[in-house]
């Protein structure tokens, strides 16, 4: 068969189809497939299968189509091939979707694999219209968003965050030999400083406990380490004023200040 015309109003049912033209204008039902080399048609197709290099009807219901070119109104199908342009003006949903060039309206698609995308607000428009609209849209997008070419850029690597991040948590500032022995001295200083205040609080346990300044100066060593800070102890070299002065009246010999936590600071600590 080289030619099938169905008239508009008319149904005509096939098992299987093949020949060289279809004109449905009309309903044309095949329950297998459906091969021609040009389908067009103000009707409906309503078939297993259809491969065609050019489909272009109003209404498409199958379960698969490859085709070259698609136009048409309303598809409903499983899957979709098309290996050059798919156009469709009102509705199109199908559970898989492969073309270079895909211009659709209101759609429902579960898999999407295309070049080039372009989407048509929702209006009742036919299959010209359809193209028309969707030349116009691309024609203004290339106009309002250029593509750069040969633009100088520099390439990064995937993993660039995660190398700077691991460069910056392994980093360490060179190390002065000159700051680190004032650091040592610091830390001696600072150990004998509190072995004094312990044997002037007293060795025992239970004086401790029952001394206030003891008790206060602890419980400020757990309120600071909290937030980061600890406990350093230094000389006075002036004359101790009343806010420096023991609870029974004696002067202490050394001024106690809150100073950020440092690996010295640390190392005395657990000294």
């Amino acid at each position: 068969m080289k030619t099938l015309y169905v008239p508009k109003g008319k149904t005509l049912h096939y098992e299987r189809l093949e020949c060289q033209t279809i004109i449905a204008d009309g309903t044309l039902v095949v329950d297998g497939a459906v091969r021609a080399k040009r389908i067009t048609g103000k009707g409906l197709l309503d078939a297993g299968s259809v491969y065609s290099p050019a489909v272009s009807v109003r209404d498409l219901d199958t379960v698969k189509v490859v085709c070259d070119l698609l136009a048409a109104e309303y598809v409903q199908a499983v899957e979709v091939i098309v290996s050059s342009s798919a156009v469709v003006s009102r509705y199109l949903e199908a559970e898989y979707v492969e073309a270079r060039k895909l211009t659709v309206s209101k759609h429902q698609i579960s898999e999407l694999r295309v070049e080039e995308f372009t989407y048509l607000p929702e209006k009742k428009r036919g299959v010209i219209g359809a193209l028309l609209s969707g030349f116009f849209r691309r024609l203004w997008l290339s106009v309002r968003h250029r593509t750069p070419i040969n633009a100088p850029y520099k390439q990064s690597s995937p993993n660039a965050k995660e190398e700077s991040g691991m460069k910056g948590a392994g980093t360490t500032a060179p190390v002065n030999p000159t700051e680190a022995g004032k650091a040592g001295e610091a830390i001696q200083q600072d150990q004998e400083l509190m072995k004094a205040f312990l044997a002037r609080a007293g060795k025992g346990e239970d004086r401790l406990a029952d001394d206030f300044d003891f008790l206060k100066l602890k419980a400020m060593y757990v309120l600071l380490k909290d937030v980061g800070y600890t406990i350093r102890l230094k000389p006075m070299t002036d004359p101790p004023s009343p806010a420096y002065q023991r609870g029974d009246g004696q002067e202490a010999g050394s001024k106690i200040e809150p100073v950020p936590v440092t690996e010295s600071a640390e190392r005395s600590n657990a000294a």
